[in-house]
C-alpha cells in the first residue's frame, strides 16, 4: 500500500512539473498584443495592401446649400398679343423646342378685323401719298396755297403712321403684312417659340379664352444653368471668384459635379447669408431647374503627407495604424502604432512628416487591431 501511494505522489509532482514547463514555453512564443503577423498568402487572400504615405492635397472647405437656377434672360413667359380662343396647343411640359416652332394657335373674329383695318389704311395711304406728291409739286410751282399743301401732307403722314402701326401688330401675331395686303386673310394666328429651350409649364387649355394679359406657357433655356449658393456672412471673406465648388443634388449623397465661383453677392440677407453665383465647369445633363443642391467651396489647398482613411482605426479615443516592422520568411510583421491625424478629407488623413518612408497596412486594420478589452470602431 505504501508503495502505491509513493508512486501516485511522484506522478502528481511529475505532472505539475510538465504543466509549468508548457506554460513557460507558451509565454515565450506568445506575440505581444500590439503586434500582428501576416503571411504572404493571408495578404493575398484578404486583398490587404501595404504602402507608404504620400503627398495628398487637403483643402479647407466651406459648406453651402442652394439651388439650380437660370438668369432672367434665359427664362421665357409666352403670352398671346391679341385676345382670342385657344384653337390648339402643340406642346406639353418637357418638350424640347426650337426658336420659331409653333407652340399654339389662337383664333377670333377680331383678328380678321385687324387685317381689314390694315388693308383699308394701306389703301388710303396709297391715295393720300399720291395726293401729297401732286400738291407738293404744285406748291413748289406756286400753283396751290401753302395751306392746302400742309393739309395734304398731314393727312398722308397720319395714315402712314396708322398703317405702320397696324403692320407691326400683324407681325406681333406672326401674320405677314404682304400676304394680308393681297387679300389672304386668316381668322387665327400662331404663337411661336422665342428661343431654343424646354417647355416648363402650360397655363391654358384648348378652347379657353385668353386675354391680352394671359400667360399661355413658360419655357427655359438650359444652356446657361448656374448655381445660386448661400454662404454664411461669417465665411464670405474666405470666398473668391474662381474658387472650385463640388456639389450634388440634395439627398443624392456625394458631390459628383464641379463648378467655379463666378460672382459674389454684395448684400447680406435677413438670414445672415450672402448669395454666391457659380457656373458648372461643363454642361451637366439631368439637372432640374429649381432643384436644391448642397456642396463645398474649396479654399486654398496644402499638400500634406497622407494615408488612406482605411489605414486607421480608433480605439479608446486614440487612432492606430498597423506599421510594418519587418518582413522575413514570407511573413510580414506589423506593430499597432498610434497616429495623430492632422487633417481629414473624404478618403485621406494627413499625418506627421516623421512617418515619411514608413510602410503601413492600407486596409483591414479594423479587423486586425484588437483592444485589450475587445473591439473598436473604424473611421
Amino acid at each position: 500500500m505504501k508503495k502505491i501511494i509513493i508512486i501516485a505522489v511522484l506522478g502528481i509532482f511529475s505532472s505539475c512539473s510538465e504543466n509549468e514547463t508548457d506554460t513557460e514555453q507558451t509565454q515565450q512564443i506568445e506575440k505581444p498584443a500590439t503586434e500582428v503577423d501576416l503571411t504572404s498568402e493571408q495578404l493575398t487572400v484578404n486583398d490587404f495592401t501595404i504602402g507608404k504615405p504620400k503627398l495628398h492635397p487637403f483643402s479647407e472647405t466651406v459648406n453651402v446649400t442652394g439651388l439650380i437656377d437660370l438668369p432672367p434672360s434665359h427664362r421665357h413667359v409666352i403670352s398671346n398679343y391679341l385676345a382670342g380662343y385657344v384653337k390648339t396647343i402643340k406642346v406639353i411640359p418637357g418638350d424640347q423646342v426650337r426658336k420659331g416652332q409653333v407652340l399654339a394657335v389662337i383664333e377670333h373674329q377680331q383678328i380678321i378685323a385687324l387685317q381689314e383695318r390694315f388693308i383699308k389704311a394701306e389703301s388710303e395711304k396709297e391715295y393720300l401719298e399720291q395726293e401729297y406728291e401732286r400738291l407738293k409739286k404744285l406748291f413748289e410751282e406756286n400753283v396751290v396755297a401753302k395751306k392746302d399743301f400742309i393739309e395734304a401732307k398731314s393727312k398722308f403722314l397720319t395714315i402712314e403712321a396708322q398703317a405702320n402701326s397696324l403692320k407691326q401688330q400683324l407681325r406681333l401675331i406672326n401674320l405677314s403684312p404682304k400676304n394680308v395686303k393681297t387679300g389672304n386673310l386668316s381668322s387665327s394666328y400662331v404663337v411661336l417659340a422665342p428661343a431654343n429651350g424646354i417647355i416648363s409649364k402650360i397655363n391654358a387649355s384648348t378652347g379657353e379664352w385668353v386675354g391680352n394679359d394671359k400667360q399661355l406657357m413658360t419655357m427655359v433655356d438650359p444652356d446657361h444653368i448656374h448655381l445660386e449658393l448661400e454662404v454664411f456672412a461669417k465665411d464670405i471673406h474666405k470666398i473668391q471668384e474662381g474658387q472650385s465648388v463640388v456639389f450634388g443634388l440634395n439627398g443624392q449623397g456625394g458631390h459628383p459635379y464641379t463648378a467655379h465661383i463666378h460672382r459674389i453677392g454684395a448684400e447680406v440677407m435677413e438670414d445672415r447669408r450672402v448669395l454666391v453665383h457659380a457656373h458648372p465647369y461643363t454642361d451637366i445633363e439631368n439637372l432640374t431647374i429649381g432643384a436644391y443642391v448642397d456642396g463645398k467651396i474649396m479654399l486654398d489647398s496644402d499638400s500634406l503627407l497622407a494615408l488612406p482613411s482605411t489605414s486607421v482605426t480608433s480605439l479608446d479615443e486614440q487612432t492606430f495604424a498597423l506599421m510594418v516592422i519587418n518582413s522575413e520568411d514570407e511573413t510580414t510583421h506589423f506593430r499597432q502604432t498610434p497616429i495623430e491625424i492632422l487633417k481629414r478629407s473624404r478618403d485621406w488623413i494627413a499625418i506627421d512628416q516623421k512617418w515619411a518612408g514608413q510602410a503601413f497596412l492600407f486596409n483591414g486594420s479594423f479587423d486586425l487591431i484588437k483592444e485589450e478589452e475587445g473591439g473598436g470602431h473604424s473611421h
